[in-house]
């Protein structure tokens, strides 16, 4: 009985460890775990909590100029929660593993590299039901199309995995990455904004 008794607590410990205010990377992709079943958080990915890129039509592609920069800015809704957390990926492959570009970090980001990703550095607070995170984004060098993928946690900062913390992800969205400037329609500087509604 004192062996099941400290199987159990070693159970929730490493259950209340796994949660991290810190950001977790390799959750973004939607053959991921996401951010519930690790024990991270609560339950499966919930429609509450809405991801997107703000400024950016449903099923439209961003379009980029090999070795040149692309500011996002990636919005997070939910009605209820307190503050959210994010992970951000671009891959070279839809369901791929391989990372592509680099990701630069402003010290206001709010946002930190891990694992050629970019995770949040500390859990950002909800106004109003949303959050916004600016991301930089540099393309790879070679031209191509690449995957920016997105998931997002709000959470009720209770400390514990639970269904107040509901999480989803974002449609991926495909990058093309030509030698050229993209034709534009609307202003010509590089930048879009991502939001979730």
């Amino acid at each position: 009985m004192k062996t099941l008794a400290t199987l159990v607590l070693f159970c929730l410990a490493a259950a209340s460890m796994s949660a991290n205010s810190n950001g977790v990377p390799r959750r973004a992709v939607l053959t991921s775990a996401g951010c519930g079943p690790s024990g991270c958080h609560g339950g499966s990915k919930n429609t509450n909590t809405v991801v997107r890129v703000v400024g950016l039509p449903a099923n439209t592609d961003l379009q980029a100029v090999a070795g040149q920069a692309l500011d996002l800015t990636i919005s997070v809704k939910n009605p209820t929660a307190v503050a959210t957390g994010i992970n951000v990926a671009v891959r070279t492959e839809l369901n791929g593993a391989t990372n592509a570009g680099t990701f630069v970090t402003a010290p206001s980001s709010g946002l930190r590299m891990q694992g050629g990703e970019l995770v949040h550095s500390s859990p950002k607070n909800l106004i109003a039901g949303e959050v916004t995170y600016s991301v930089k984004w540099n393309a790879p060098t070679e031209p191509g199309t690449y995957y920016l993928h997105v998931v997002a946690n709000a959470v009720n900062r209770n400390g514990g995995p639970d269904l107040g913390d509901q999480w989803n992800w974002m449609e991926p969205v495909k990058i093309v990455v030509s030698n050229t400037n993209p034709s534009c329609t609307g202003s010509s500087n590089s930048k879009a904004r991502a939001s979730a509604v």
